[in-house]
């Protein structure tokens, strides 16, 4: 029998605390785990996570444009072929003592991924979105959406799906969605006791450089029927979707607006590997 492993995957913006949150992780946590940490933040604290076993740490600066969904999905793919599941979670969340045990549990008995805090009320947010209110549950109920600040699942759920490297993150529940549910999983809530969300979602409550929109429209397209086999959804996973949630797919549209960043990452200029000289180059002296 394979041993199991939760590889715990981090992502935080701009968070405070990060450090002390990874501690009450560890501290919740029974299970044989790894955690990598992701953190994009003015300040590196990388000697924070110094002697915490099992854990790796990642920085980027808070201003770089790529944002952390890339980041995201790159440690997903660094990992799913070394453990047997994976969790996503932001510092959003104050997981309780043993919630890895009830998960490991649950996912025994069915082919589901494990995502959103109770039960799923999902509308229309405006003309162009979604959104998504979880009402206390008890039990772990079919919700059929999934939520990037908490997601659990085998780790071969991830094997079969294109990662959502090309938004930054709005349409990344969607995409995830529809993208699990391709691949035949369910996807159902996780009990409340289990963790508490505390709803601060950093990107939207502070300021960022990147287009959190970017690249939005292809998900609204997936969710009209458009492109599906270069993202690997099928049309059966988007009509069960909107039959699920009683939503018409024709109610969301295209965001009428230019969304995306510049297609270069301006960090990756070779202008960065010149200090401050580069401004002082040309100065001459007067006497």
């Amino acid at each position: 029998m394979i041993k199991e492993h939760i590889s715990i995957v981090v992502i935080a913006y701009k968070d405070k605390n990060l450090a002390d949150f990874i501690l009450s992780l560890k501290k919740n946590t029974r299970s044989h785990h790894s955690i990598e940490v992701f953190d994009q933040h003015p300040i590196d604290h990388r000697k924070e996570f110094e002697g915490i076993d099992e854990c790796s740490y990642d920085h980027k600066i808070w201003d770089d444009i790529a944002g952390p969904t890339i980041k995201r999905t790159e440690k997903i793919s660094n990992r799913m072929h070394n453990a047997t599941h994976i969790c996503i979670i932001t510092p959003d969340t104050i997981l309780s003592p043993g919630w890895d045990i009830e998960l490991l549990r649950l996912s025994r008995s069915r082919r589901a991924v494990f995502s959103g805090n109770g039960k799923a009320v999902v509308s229309n947010k405006d003309i162009f979105s979604l959104s998504v209110n979880y009402l206390p549950f008890n039990e772990s109920t079919k919700n059929q959406f999934v939520t990037k600040n908490f997601i659990f699942a085998e780790a071969e759920a991830f094997h079969n799906i294109r990662m959502p490297d090309f938004l930054k993150y709005a349409g990344e529940d969607e995409y995830w969605t529809l993208s699990f549910m391709s691949q035949g999983y369910e996807i159902y809530s996780v009990p409340t006791h289990v963790y508490t969300d505390t709803m601060y979602r950093s990107i939207e409550n502070t300021y960022h450089t990147f287009s959190a929109e970017h690249n939005y429209n292809i998900v609204v397209d997936l969710m009209h029927k458009i492109g599906l086999d270069e993202y690997k959804i099928s049309a059966s996973a988007v009509d069960e979707f909107f039959e699920f949630h009683n939503i018409d797919p024709n109610s969301i549209n295209r965001l009428p607006y230019a969304t995306n960043d510049v297609s270069y990452n301006p960090y990756n200029l070779q202008m960065h590997d010149v200090d401050a000289r580069r401004f002082i180059a040309g100065t001459k002296a007067v006497y």
